[in-house]
């Protein structure tokens, strides 16, 4: 249970200490940090916790903009344990960016709903954009029940694809700049002029060794 009276107070952590319970998004995976600090971006982790139990967790990653100074960026986070009740979460956010603005001259964070509750709804915030959706499909059941849930659109698609002579493979994502993964996906990005993360953030996850690469083959070609 949390105190309603107690000053909330989130503190430097050497490591990202996730609350029990709580999913954790890839943006606040220590994976995530650990490839960001790579490549030479600023990581640090906060938490609350109360009782030596952790009720929030959140990775900044912190640069310099022209122009502004020094930004501090909160992606699909923080992470609180699962049963905070909706009081304790609005404060405890607000209580975490007014402790990152005390050293920096901006802070963006982008919250993930807990229970379908929006940690930031009604705190003096400037929205900078319409929040986004993300769907989470659970993989755990067996293949039967998951074809079943599939729209018959889908189902129909599936069919084609299993007769249609496709080659499956899996494994980790090679450590190589010029995969052909890589390749599409900088054409795609130049085609339909999107901003990309550099192909070193996707090398370096697979150097972490926390990448799955599923691909189909037809004659040969993915």
């Amino acid at each position: 249970m949390v105190n309603k009276s107690m000053t909330i107070v989130w503190t430097e952590a050497d490591l990202p200490r996730p609350p029990d319970g709580a999913g954790l998004p890839m943006q606040q995976h220590p994976t995530h940090g650990a490839v960001c600090a790579a490549l030479g971006r600023s990581v640090r982790w906060l938490d609350w916790h109360e009782n030596g139990k952790v009720l929030g967790s959140a990775q900044v990653l912190s640069r310099n903009w022209s122009l502004v100074g020094r930004v501090a960026l909160i992606s699909r986070g923080p992470v609180f344990a699962p049963d905070l009740p909706e009081g304790a979460l609005r404060d405890a956010h607000a209580a975490l960016i007014n402790g990152l603005r005390a050293d920096h001259r901006g802070v963006i964070v982008t919250p993930e709903p807990v229970a379908g509750v929006d940690p930031a709804a009604g705190g003096p915030w400037l929205s900078m954009m319409t929040g986004g959706h993300v769907a989470r499909l659970s993989l755990g059941s067996d293949a039967c029940t998951l074809r079943a849930g599939l729209h018959q659109k889908w189902r129909n698609r599936l069919r084609r694809s299993e007769s249609a002579g496709l080659t499956l493979a899996e494994g980790p994502l090679p450590d190589d700049p010029a995969h052909w993964l890589l390749r599409e996906e900088a054409a795609q990005a130049r085609a339909r002029r999107y901003g990309r993360l550099p192909p070193a953030y996707a090398l370096a996850w697979a150097r972490a060794g926390e990448t799955l690469l599923v691909s189909a083959h037809a004659s040969g070609r993915p």
